[in-house]
């Protein structure tokens, strides 16, 4: 047959940071971070990127419970805002790429669940010096604070 090209090894991919230890916003309509992950600078290299995995559980109503995950802290840039009401549970996948630069990030529909499809919104984009340390966080926000709602596991994969 014909001549196969050979295939060099790329970086691989590793596990950055995970935990199903639960978390749950308090009686509390304020934002709340859940879960804090020190990126150490230069980790990501100018095309490298973040997957942000998360599973979570609230209050079935027509309340709105916000799921977010956050590059550059608490009041960091929102790669996801999934605002969820007549549902009890969710498990999303949230992409957070250099885009062949260590300060211009992009990603997909904040408020759109799932990471891959069509969608009408332009995608999200960030200007974070990732050359420094810089922190991801998973955090969650009630409009009741007399329901729930957990973080009950996260897992951050580093691809480079």
């Amino acid at each position: 047959g014909p001549d196969m090209p050979l295939i060099t090894p790329q970086p691989g991919i590793r596990r950055l940071a995970h935990s199903a230890a639960a978390v749950s916003v308090g009686a509390s309509t304020d934002e709340e971070a859940l879960a804090t992950v020190t990126v150490p600078g230069g980790l990501l290299g100018p095309n490298g990127g973040l997957q942000i995995w998360t599973l979570w559980n609230y209050t079935n109503s027509g309340n709105n419970k916000v799921c977010r995950v956050r590059a550059g802290g608490i009041s960091g840039t929102a790669f996801r805002a999934l605002v969820q009401t007549t549902t009890a549970s969710l498990h999303d996948v949230c992409l957070v790429r250099n885009q062949n630069s260590q300060s211009v990030q992009v990603g997909w529909i904040a408020a759109s669940a799932g990471g891959v499809g069509a969608h009408a919104n332009a995608l999200v984009t960030a200007t974070l010096d990732t050359s420094a340390d810089w922190d991801l966080v998973i955090s969650g926000q009630k409009a009741n604070s007399g329901e729930t709602l957990t973080l009950q596991a996260y897992e951050v994969v580093l691809l480079s």
